[in-house]
């Protein structure tokens, strides 16, 4: 089951936090905390890139 699938199950109330955590070991969940971090950085940085050279401006509507 992925990542997403287990984030539905969680949302519809089909399973705990305790019963999809425990599938995992600690050093699992902290590579996915980490790998959600560097995702996100990632993002805000193209963000932040995207902002600061206007590429706003230049888009055709």
């Amino acid at each position: 089951m992925t990542i997403k699938n287990k984030r539905n199950h969680l949302a519809h109330g089909d399973f705990t936090f305790s019963q999809i955590g425990r599938e995992f070991t600690v050093g699992e969940l902290e590579n996915f905390k980490d790998e959600t971090l560097d995702f996100l950085s990632d993002v805000i940085d193209k963000i932040e890139i995207f902002i600061v050279h206007k590429h706003y401006v230049n888009l055709e509507t």
